[in-house]
């Protein structure tokens, strides 16, 4: 766990032109100016496996990881209540490339543009993910001039906001965005959830993704 750290890039890690492999590790309450617990700067390669970010706080961008110039591939974890006073809640991302799988987004907020993921000018692929109750201008996803596809992406249940999954973008592409709905009991299950009760807490929801790893799916669905 990284807990804690402060900076201008980076509360937890600042990569600046190197390869970062990072595996089971969770970041919390870290802050920055850009990046509240990760910073990918100048060419950085990194590989996120299984990591989770929460509570984590950008006074700019990029609540929880902030990519400039810089390539992201995470698999696996999730983000939760994290905070950008500007741009991505979760993720911000410029002229960068970015892949993302088996994830769950829940909670997280910023002040302007994409409550998860604000991409400016670069590749943002991604699928199997879970957005909950994210708020920003413009949605969870904000993509500017760009391309990337978003495939089995779904906000869960109704309790949470249906702009959840708003997706504005210009000049870019998104494909496969599904919007706000209830999941259907195979997929509450699943996700370790009840079908007739709304969730009551976006953390047990990150634990029950987090029990899921290594292969699973995180969700199910139909076209």
């Amino acid at each position: 766990t990284l807990s804690g750290g402060s900076a201008r890039y980076g509360g937890g890690v600042h990569c600046v032109s190197s390869t970062l492999d990072i595996e089971d590790v969770t970041f919390t309450r870290n802050t920055a100016s850009s990046g509240g617990a990760l910073a990918l700067r100048s060419s950085c390669q990194a590989t996120l496996t299984d990591v989770d970010f929460e509570d984590n706080q950008s006074g700019s961008d990029g609540g929880a990881i902030y990519v400039y110039s810089s390539t992201l591939d995470w698999s696996g974890g999730s983000a939760v209540f994290n905070h950008a006073d500007s741009r991505g809640g979760a993720i911000a991302a410029s002229s960068a490339t970015v892949t993302l799988s088996n994830l769950v987004f829940a909670d997280n907020d910023a002040s302007t543009s994409g409550g998860v993921l604000y991409q400016y000018n670069g590749t943002v692929d991604s699928d199997f993910l879970t957005l909950v109750d994210n708020t920003g201008s413009y949605g969870a996803i904000y993509q500017v001039s760009g391309s990337g596809s978003t495939a089995d992406t779904r906000s869960l249940p109704a309790c949470f906001a249906a702009s959840s999954l708003s997706s504005a973008s210009r000049a870019a592409t998104l494909t496969g965005v599904r919007g706000s709905k209830r999941a259907t009991p195979a997929e509450s299950v699943t996700l370790g959830l009840s079908p007739e009760k709304d969730l009551k807490s976006s953390r047990s929801l990150a634990a029950s993704a987090s029990a899921s790893r290594h292969g699973a799916t995180i969700i199910t669905s139909s076209p």
